[in-house]
C-alpha cells in the first residue's frame, strides 16, 4: 500500500495595511518566526535602482507575487509588506491566498497621523541620482494614504479576509494591562471590535472603548459596534475624547464619571461625544 504524506500545515498570508511611516516593516519582521517577508520596497531595489524607484513597481509586484506563490505552495507563512491602501491591491492578495488555500489576514498598522508624518520627515529627502525618487514620501501622499486606511479598516472583514488584526509599536499595550482596574464583570459583557473592548455608555448614544488606542483604531471599533445594530454614523477622530473613568455601582447598573486626569481607581477610556 502506498504511503502518502499528510500535510496539516495551512499556509497563511498576512497583508499589512498602513500608510508610509506607519512602522509596517518593523511589524512584518515579528509577525511569525520563520515567515517569508516580502517587501515591495526591497523588491523595487532589486528590479530598479533603489527601494524608492516607483518606475520599478510593476516588475517588483510581479517578482513579489512569484515569490509569494512559491512560499504558499510550500505551506509557508507569507507576510506581504506594502501599504495596500487600495482595495484592488487587497483583492489581488485575497485571490492569491484563495488560489493556494491560505488563511488570509489583514494586519492594520495605523498610528496617529502626526506620528506617521513625523517618522516620514526623518527619512532622507535627497533624490536618488539614478531614478530621482527620494526615500521621503510627500506629506500629501502620506495624508491621503492615512485617510484611505482609516476609511477602509472598519470594512476589511466584509472584503473577505479571514481575520483582521491591528498591530504597531504602541498598539498591543492597548488591550493588556492599561485598564486592569476595570471591573471584570463589566469587561466580561463588553463586545470586542478590532481588538478593543467596546460598550454603549449611556442613554444618549455615547460609546466607550477601554484604553487610549490610536483614535483611528477607536473609530474602527465604534463603527463595527454600531454596524451590529444597523447604525453606522460617520465618526470624526477629532470628536473623540480620551479621559479616565470612575465607576460606581449603587444598583444593578454601573454609573460612570469621566475625568480628564488620572486618579486612584480610575482607568483610561476613549469615548464618543454627542
Amino acid at each position: 500500500m502506498a504511503k502518502h504524506a499528510l500535510h496539516t500545515t495551512v499556509p497563511e498570508l498576512f497583508a499589512l495595511v498602513g500608510p508610509p511611516g506607519a512602522g509596517k516593516s518593523t511589524v512584518a519582521a515579528r509577525v511569525r518566526p520563520g515567515a517569508v517577508v516580502i517587501s515591495l520596497d526591497a523588491e523595487r531595489g532589486v528590479a530598479g535602482c533603489c527601494p524608492a524607484d516607483q518606475a520599478a513597481t510593476p516588475a517588483a509586484v510581479a517578482r513579489a507575487t512569484e515569490r509569494a506563490r512559491a512560499a504558499l505552495r510550500a505551506g509557508a507563512t507569507v507576510v506581504w509588506d506594502a501599504t495596500n491602501t487600495v482595495a484592488e491591491h487587497r483583492r489581488l492578495l485575497l485571490e492569491l491566498a484563495a488560489a493556494h488555500g491560505a488563511r488570509a489576514t489583514a494586519l492594520v498598522v495605523l498610528p496617529e497621523l502626526a506620528t506617521v508624518l513625523a517618522r516620514n520627515a526623518r527619512r532622507d529627502a535627497t533624490p536618488c541620482p539614478g531614478c530621482g525618487w527620494p526615500r521621503r514620501v510627500p506629506d500629501g501622499v502620506v495624508r491621503r494614504a492615512h485617510a484611505a486606511v482609516t476609511l477602509a479598516a472598519p470594512a476589511l472583514t466584509a472584503e473577505g479576509w479571514d481575520r483582521v488584526e491591528w498591530d504597531g509599536l504602541s498598539q498591543r499595550r492597548d488591550t493588556s494591562g492599561t485598564y486592569r482596574d476595570a471591573p471584570a464583570s463589566m469587561v466580561a459583557v463588553m463586545s470586542v471590535q478590532h481588538g478593543l473592548h467596546v460598550s454603549h455608555a449611556g442613554d444618549d448614544g455615547e460609546m466607550l472603548v477601554l484604553g487610549h488606542p490610536p483614535l483611528e483604531r477607536a473609530v474602527a471599533a465604534f463603527t463595527a459596534e454600531e454596524a451590529l445594530i444597523g447604525d453606522c454614523p460617520l465618526l470624526d477622530p477629532a470628536a473623540l475624547r480620551r479621559c479616565w473613568a470612575l465607576l460606581d455601582r449603587p444598583g444593578p447598573d454601573w454609573e460612570v464619571t469621566y475625568i480628564d486626569t488620572p486618579a486612584p481607581g480610575a482607568f483610561p477610556v476613549t469615548i464618543t461625544t454627542v
